[in-house]
């Protein structure tokens, strides 16, 4: 019974191990480059977000969410053996008529953008995500 009470100690401190910072946040847009193009200070409320999920899409590939402005989104990612390589799909999207012209400047480049990500790298509570035409740059709350 000893025996027993020390594997299910040490398999809870195996579980919690360092979060993923990947997944462990909910990322609110900060800005966005696009060639020589920038959007930068741009405040919606609510915010632009990411969620990346560790529930599984299947075929090694995850559930990826957020908020784009104005219409909801949902996609998948995987991440490779390649450190820092993200792959993720287009993204589906909600239908709402969005009548802020705020959200529309973002919105579309936002959902354009995100099946072009190649790379991600995360500093503290910054994560940037970078396509052949620019980069994303996301905040931890």
């Amino acid at each position: 019974m000893r025996t027993l009470g020390l594997v299910t100690a040490l398999f809870a401190l195996t579980a919690c191990g360092p979060a993923d910072p990947l997944t462990a946040h909910e990322w609110r847009f900060v800005s966005m480059t696009l060639g020589e193009a920038s959007m930068r200070g741009i405040r919606l409320d609510p915010p632009a977000t990411l969620n990346f999920s560790t529930e599984s899409a299947g075929l090694d590939r995850y559930n990826v969410s957020g908020f784009s402005g104005c219409n909801d989104i949902n996609g998948t990612y995987a991440r490779t053996d390649d450190p820092g390589a993200l792959d993720m799909s287009p993204m589906s999207t909600t239908r709402r008529g969005c009548m802020s012209g705020l959200a529309e400047r973002i919105e579309i480049p936002f959902q354009e953008a995100l099946p072009d990500v190649t790379t991600y790298a995360i500093d503290g509570d910054t994560l940037r995500l970078t396509f052949p035409r620019g980069t994303m740059v996301f905040a931890a709350p």
